[in-house]
């Protein structure tokens, strides 16, 4: 975590110069998921090098500025298109896990048509690749999925923040995985975001202040609305397991495509995962809980297309990959943060109290720390050769 067009899911591009992406592909952890959750596509440093020679020619000025700065634009309005699509969704009062059906289906669709139409196999790979396949999309679905259902339970900002918190994570599962010694960044990066969730999270032993309420109104469930801190602290659980659930789509992701498993096959196998944990919600709410049927209402349809928007940052993520560092791109698509924060407090009643933001301020300074450091690292090896 992000799809539907063949130049979302993988660039033709990307499958022909397929082996760029195995040079250090598994220390590379910075270069991100296509989506802001966990949506599983990369590119590696040299890929990125290798579009960036193409394409930065002898332009005019201003023009060449322009693209020299497209990697952090396209960035910037990825971030802003999925965190306002998903804010918006929610504000209409429709339980997201129905919003996304039709993106699901649609990218579903498109997928299994790209495949046959390259004449790809669904299934390749040794029996431990394979193994390795259905945990890598599992995990990235079931990270994807509690994404939506952890918003039930705890703000945007703060559900955000705790999912950037996959950054650090990956770094340290990597780190034990190949037996590397973790360096000075890293160290210093830990205890930040430690205390950037705890601010988050606002345990009761610690924070006295009121918790900021929740509204959990959907046209197909009960109205509640918590201030309880056990419903926080189930989202705030709900955040960290997609955090994690991410890394561990991450790390399995890039150690499938030293492999030479193709990623529009991994991203085929994410998306029909997805769509049948769908599937099986739909059925659960509609014949073991018997809740109204709201897949004709207008505000259901509205969310369902306000939500295909994500497919659009998937495409602009892509393109984002393509042209930036993945350190800067990291560091860019914090952004989704601050854009989660401004909606909240400029469209609800529910506002951030001080020490969710510097919360998120720790967090993002986390991820700053680090991603600073992988572009000093890079910077360093380029001026060496």
């Amino acid at each position: 975590m992000n799809d539907v067009h063949e130049s979302t899911i993988f660039s033709t591009d990307l499958e022909n110069h397929h082996d760029e992406l195995l040079t250090d592909a598994e220390k590379d952890i910075l270069t991100l998921p296509i989506d802001l959750s966990v949506e599983p596509v990369y590119l590696s440093h040299e890929y990125s090098d290798v579009i960036n020679t193409v394409t930065r020619k002898s332009l005019p000025s201003i023009q060449n500025i322009f693209r020299n700065l497209s990697g952090i634009f396209y960035s910037l309005a990825a971030s802003f298109l999925f965190t306002c699509s998903t804010f918006v969704a929610k504000q209409l009062q429709i339980d997201l896990l129905d919003a996304i059906l039709l993106r699901f289906t649609l990218q579903t669709v498109t997928a299994i048509t790209f495949i046959i139409y390259k004449k790809y196999s669904i299934f390749s790979g040794t029996k431990k690749q394979l193994l390795l396949q259905f945990v890598c999309c599992l995990s990235g679905a079931g990270g994807f999925m509690a994404f939506f259902v952890g918003y039930r339970y705890i703000p945007l900002p703060d559900l955000t923040t705790l999912l950037y918190t996959r950054v650090i994570w990956t770094l340290v599962l990597t780190s034990i995985i190949y037996r590397e010694k973790p360096s000075i960044t890293i160290l210093g990066a830990i205890p930040l975001t430690i205390l950037g969730v705890i601010f988050v999270a606002q345990p009761s032993f610690l924070f006295k202040n009121k918790i900021p309420q929740v509204s959990n109104m959907t046209f197909n469930s009960t109205i509640t609305v918590t201030d309880s801190s056990n419903h926080r602290y189930i989202g705030f659980s709900i955040g960290l397991f997609c955090a994690l659930s991410s890394s561990v789509n991450i790390i399995l992701f890039k150690k499938l495509v030293t492999c030479k498993i193709k990623p529009s096959i991994m991203m085929f196998q994410f998306a029909t995962v997805a769509l049948i944990i769908l599937i099986i919600n739909q059925f659960y709410k509609y014949f073991i809980e018997h809740k109204v049927i709201v897949l004709l209402k207008w505000q259901f349809i509205f969310a369902s297309f306000i939500c295909l928007l994500q497919i659009l940052a998937a495409i602009l993520v892509q393109k984002a990959i393509k042209r930036e560092n993945p350190s800067i791109f990291t560091i860019v698509c914090s952004s989704d943060i601050i854009y989660a924060i401004i909606l909240q407090n400029l469209f609800t009643n529910m506002k951030s109290n001080l020490f969710a933001l510097l919360g998120s301020l720790l967090v993002i300074s986390g991820v700053l720390l680090v991603g600073g450091y992988k572009l000093f690292k890079t910077k360093c090896k380029k001026d060496k050769n």
